[in-house]
């Protein structure tokens, strides 16, 4: 219920951790999740904090053009 008044735009899900419990609240609320790295190395692509931080603000905005 807290879920649909604040109407967020997408769960944020740590690419180390099972992804189980998010597609499962995901698929509760109608919110969709972004799998995002959490550090420096987390992904080939990520290979310093720039990058990092480019990773997730576009995946991000991508759920949000949607």
């Amino acid at each position: 219920e807290k879920i649909q008044q604040g109407k967020p735009l997408c769960i944020l899900h740590e690419n180390f951790y099972p992804l189980k419990n998010t597609k499962f609240v995901s698929q509760k609320t109608s919110v969709p999740y972004v799998v995002v790295p959490v550090s420096v190395g987390g992904e080939k692509s990520v290979n310093d904090y720039i990058s990092l931080i480019d990773t997730i603000i576009n995946r991000i905005c991508s759920v949000a053009q949607q």
